[in-house]
Order: structure tokens, then C-alpha cells, then sequence
């Protein structure tokens, strides 16, 4: 993709003189508009950029200039010289550079690009809280003035990152919502002249998509909650074009490069937040009733309920046998859970029905741990019943990471007369594949064969 699609780039310097030099590549030979700062550090009201994407960031942002004679010592510790630069530097994309700019790459515009990769250093070890960059690189002014083929040079100094990739991938994605109209109206298919017979085109387009999104969700889903189900009906018209976009651009193929990378090669890091990620895959807020495929409840007072429908009045032997036996100390971090498991198809056409719940626990991901590090050291392994989704999730809500066990013996048919709402709250909602995941594990469970044999 050219470096004329992105918008939101930033020049900043001292000197109006090099602003310029860089700017009219960007705009005379790429067709790319620009935002400029002359940086004085004497302002007391510095300009804050926002929405921000690619930064030329000066490194000699003030009158203190890098000594040239010491430039050997490239040492911020050392060298003093360097050392007052780089305060005004840090200082300086403080002052120009909103905290909430979107991310961004960063790249050092300098006449001393041996001094880009200190400048990090001193970032990190001094700790210094800036608006940070996803991407980080210098621009060589010497070079850069001495280039015959400049805009080459800038585009490579971009072109070359994961920034880039990621901002192509942005942009296509851009594209294609903005293409969304004319693809639904080409699907729709209504002669481009009915537009004129105002009434009769509304009607047929209204139709149109009142049927996509009772077809998707059933009915009496649309009826219930029709943006959600036209929504959720409509995206895979623009995934299937943004896929296709993706493909032909080939966004990902150099920076993945898998010729020399095994499965094993594949793996996430500890710094990886994978439970946001599950939880972007898996988990929905809404709708709220108590009929919804996947809807998960808390359960306020678990001893009034479990006595109430399975004559247990003892706090640890329905933690025990619901589930598993957690140990004393944390067994008031976690909470009962109920989940509603009606399958697809049911739920879907809105059939009438006793609702099915699953119980289980949410359990705070740090018990958790504990929780099967102590199973593993005693050589203890889970209970058959016991389903372990395994993957933490994020709740985003009270800002926790939580893990959940079910038990597949212990499945409520209830109906709604019998949900008290003062005892029974709303947490969340498990998507589709989850709720095929759960459903499909507790078939299979129900439905194992048990032999005699003598």
C-alpha cells in the first residue's frame, strides 16, 4: 500500500529550515499532507498532537547541541553533553505528543543517528513516561541531504517495520467499512432507478434486511434485539471483502516469513495478555435475560440455592461435590456460577422450553494456579465430571482475571418462575463457539457408555 493512504504524519523540529526539507518529499514527491511543529522550548503552551501516526521527532530539539567532541562516548552516563540532550528530547515528545495519541511510530530525525539506540537506554532505564511509540527508528539527516532518490529512503525507513503492516492492515479495514453500503445495496439488488419511488425502495431495503437478520438469529431473537442480530448478520460482508483485500496485498507474508519456523517456534510470551484476548474471542455482554444460550449468572446466596434444589446445607460439601474441593482459605474468592446451555437450535427458533444451567465456579486466576500447581505436585488430577475451560478471561468490569470449572453432573432445568432475580445476577454472555464447545463436552459426557464386566 502507498504512503500516500496514511494520514496523521508529524514533523518536529527546531529549525523551519529542515522542516521543510523533509515536508516537501512528503508532499511533493508522495502526494502525503503533513503536520509540522517548530519546537521552542521556551513555549509555555505547547500544541498536543493527537490521532497522531508517524512522528519525524528531532533529536537536537533545543540550543543544547551533542558535543561533537565527546561524540565518541556514546554513553548518557558519561557524557553530560548527551545526558542535557536527552532531558530536552524526552521533555520535548512530552510537550508536542498527547498521552492518549493513538499508537504511532517514532522516528528520530538526527544528524547523530549513532545516538537513536542510547536514547532508548535512557528511556528504560530511567524509566521516563512518555506517550510510547510502537515503533521506533532514526532518519539520518547527513544521508538524508545527500540522497539522490529521498523519497526511497523515507519509504523504507517505514516500509520495513511491523508498524507499517499494521497500519496497512488498518487502512484496508478503513476501506472496507466504507465500501460496506455499496456492497449490501449490490446484494440487495434493487433497480438503482426505484431510488425515485422514495416508499417503495425504503420498503423493499427495510424487508431486505429485516429478513437477513431474522433468518440469522431466528425470528424471535431479531424481534427481541434486531440491531444485534442484523449486526452480527452483516459482518461477514465486510470480513469476507477485508479478507480478500488483506490476501491480495499480502500484508502479513513478509513479517510473519514462516520458511524456517516450526509449530514449536509458535508460542506466546509471559508479557502476552491472553486472558483479554479470550475474552475478546468469547465473551459478550449482552442480552441480559435469563432465556439467552450462554448467559452467565452468579449466584448471590449458593447455600440457600443449593439447599433449595439439592438439599445440600453444607458450604464446602457443595463446593466439594459440585465441583472440586478447594482449599479453606480460598473458597470465599470464588463464586457459583450458573450457565445457560440450551442448544443452538432451540435457542435460536426461540423454542418454548425449561431452561437448562450448568453450575460451576468462577475463580480468581491467581487461586486458580495455586489451585492446579497443588493438583500436579500431589500427582491429583481433576474430577471426570469436572469440564476446566482452562484459558483465563478478563473482567473487564471489576478488572480481574478469572478462570471457570463446570460440573456436567450438575445441571438445573429450570424455568423462569423458578429464578429468583434478587439471588441470581448477570455476569456475561459466552459467544457461540464457546457455548458449541460446552455443549458438545457435556453431549458427550451424558451420553458415555458404562459396561458390566465380570
Amino acid at each position: 500500500m502507498k504512503l500516500d493512504s496514511f494520514k496523521n504524519i508529524l514533523i518536529v523540529d527546531d529549525e523551519q529550515g529542515e522542516i521543510d526539507d523533509l515536508a516537501y518529499i512528503f508532499k511533493n514527491d508522495m502526494s502525503c499532507e503533513v503536520l509540522t511543529y517548530l519546537y521552542e522550548q521556551d513555549e509555555l503552551n505547547h500544541k498536543k498532537h493527537e490521532n497522531i501516526r508517524i512522528v519525524f521527532f528531532d533529536v537536537n530539539i533545543t540550543a543544547t547541541a551533542i558535543d561533537t567532541n565527546s561524540i565518541e562516548d556514546i554513553n548518557w552516563r558519561t557524557n553530560s553533553s548527551l545526558r542535557k540532550v536527552f532531558n530536552d528530547l524526552a521533555q520535548a515528545i512530552i510537550d508536542v505528543i498527547h498521552s492518549k495519541n493513538t499508537p504511532y511510530a517514532l522516528i528520530f530525525w538526527t544528524k547523530h543517528i549513532e545516538v537513536v539506540d542510547e536514547f532508548k537506554k535512557y528511556i528504560l532505564e530511567r524509566e521516563v513516561s512518555l506517550p510510547n511509540p510502537v515503533h521506533i527508528s532514526g532518519l539520518d539527516k547527513v544521508k538524508f541531504k545527500n540522497e539522490s532518490d529521498k523519497k526511497s529512503m523515507v519509504e523504507s525507513v517505514i516500509k520495513n517495520t511491523i508498524f507499517y503492516n499494521l497500519m496497512t492492515f488498518e487502512k484496508i479495514l478503513q476501506d472496507e467499512v466504507q465500501n460496506f453500503m455499496f456492497n449490501i445495496l449490490d446484494i440487495a439488488n434493487e433497480d438503482s432507478m426505484s431510488v425515485w419511488d422514495e416508499d417503495s425502495y425504503h420498503v423493499n431495503l427495510q424487508l431486505f434486511l429485516r429478513t437477513i437478520a431474522s433468518t440469522h438469529a431466528g425470528f424471535n431473537r431479531a424481534k427481541a434485539h434486531p440491531s444485534k442480530s442484523l449486526t452480527e448478520a452483516l459482518v461477514p460482508i465486510i470480513i469476507d471483502k477485508f479478507v480478500k483485500s488483506a490476501s491480495r496485498e499480502n500484508v502479513w507474508d513478509e513479517l510473519l516469513d514462516f520458511s524456517n519456523v516450526n509449530k514449536r517456534d509458535c508460542h506466546f510470551t509471559e508479557n502476552n495478555n491472553l486472558p483479554k484476548l479470550n475474552s475478546l474471542f468469547h465473551i459478550d455482554e449482552h442480552p441480559k435475560s435469563f432465556d439467552t444460550r450462554g448467559a452467565v449468572f452468579r449466584v448471590e446466596d449458593p447455600k440457600a440455592f443449593f439447599k433449595e434444589k439439592f438439599n445440600y446445607n453444607n458450604q464446602k460439601r457443595v463446593i466439594a461435590e459440585t465441583i472440586i474441593d478447594f482449599p479453606s482459605a480460598s473458597r470465599g474468592e470464588v463464586q457459583f456460577i450458573l450457565i445457560e446451555v440450551s442448544s443452538a437450535c432451540d435457542y435460536s427458533q426461540d423454542k418454548v422450553r425449561f431452561n437448562k444451567y450448568i453450575v460451576g465456579l468462577k475463580i480468581p486466576k491467581e487461586c486458580y494456579d495455586l489451585y492446579m500447581d497443588s493438583l500436579q505436585v500431589h500427582c491429583n488430577v481433576l474430577k471426570q465430571s469436572v469440564l476446566d475451560l482452562k484459558s483465563s478471561f478478563f473482567d473487564e468490569v471489576n478488572n480481574e482475571y478469572f478462570n471457570i470449572f463446570l460440573n456436567k453432573n450438575f445441571v438445573l432445568t429450570l424455568n423462569h418462575n423458578e429464578l429468583d432475580e434478587n439471588n441470581i445476577k448477570h455476569l456475561f454472555n459466552f459467544k457461540k463457539e464457546m457455548m458449541d464447545y460446552i455443549g458438545n463436552t457435556y453431549a458427550n459426557h451424558v451420553s458415555r457408555i458404562g459396561t458390566s464386566l465380570f
